[in-house]
């Protein structure tokens, strides 16, 4: 499973996206990744989550997002 943070400058601009694995396969079970800790700056951002196991259902339990208004230099 992967996580994209998708981060635009202006709703009409190219995102800028990062995607980072929230899992790895284990030998006996799925590893899963606790946190992802990045600082992100934008006017407007997304997450997408994908899967790409075939029958492979999921269940995710609590996202928590951080959100601060900045200053404004990059």
């Amino acid at each position: 499973m992967t996580v994209s943070i998708n981060t635009y400058e202006y709703p009409a601009s190219t995102p800028e996206t990062d995607t980072y694995n929230l899992t790895e396969d284990g030998e006996l079970d799925n590893i899963i990744r606790p946190a992802i800790n990045e600082r992100k700056q934008g006017r407007n951002i997304n997450f997408t989550f994908k899967s790409e196991g075939i029958g492979s259902g999921y269940q995710m339990g609590t996202t928590f997002v951080l959100a601060e208004i900045d200053d404004g230099r990059p």
